[in-house]
């Protein structure tokens, strides 16, 4: 399983200045309110997964780099899977989000909560599952 290496806040620092982009232009790449940018920075909040998305998409990063796994910079998959590593060729390891409690209605609880290793055929064909 792979481990953070470093922090939000850090990697948003870091593609913003490689890919030589202003926070405020972000925000209106983005959508996200300046001072949430402001926010991501400096470490006082991360974003959520739907803020993880639309980050990663803009600078062209990938979404698990953005959040600090030690994975590579660059998007090289396929956009319906949430892919953090290529273990082997008959292997890889997807993101666990969250969790749907049953029952009452409410919200996915949207954070990364997990790793878990499956077979590269799984993946194919950019299918999603859901794991109990």
């Amino acid at each position: 399983m792979n481990d953070l290496i470093d922090s939000f806040a850090n990697r948003l620092s870091k593609i913003l200045l490689i890919r030589n982009i202003k926070p405020i232009e972000l925000s209106e790449k983005t959508g996200i309110d300046k001072s949430k940018i402001s926010s991501y920075m400096s470490g006082r909040y991360k974003a959520k997964q739907d803020g993880i998305h639309i980050l990663s998409q803009v600078l062209n990063v990938d979404p698990a780099w953005l959040m600090g796994y030690d994975v590579p910079m660059e998007r090289n998959f396929d956009k319906n899977i949430q892919s953090i590593d290529k273990r082997s060729e008959g292997s890889a390891v997807v993101l666990i989000y969250g969790s749907i409690p049953a029952g009452t209605p409410m919200e996915c609880i949207e954070d990364i909560v997990d790793t878990e290793e499956i077979s590269a055929d799984m993946l194919k064909g950019g299918k999603q599952y859901f794991r109990s």
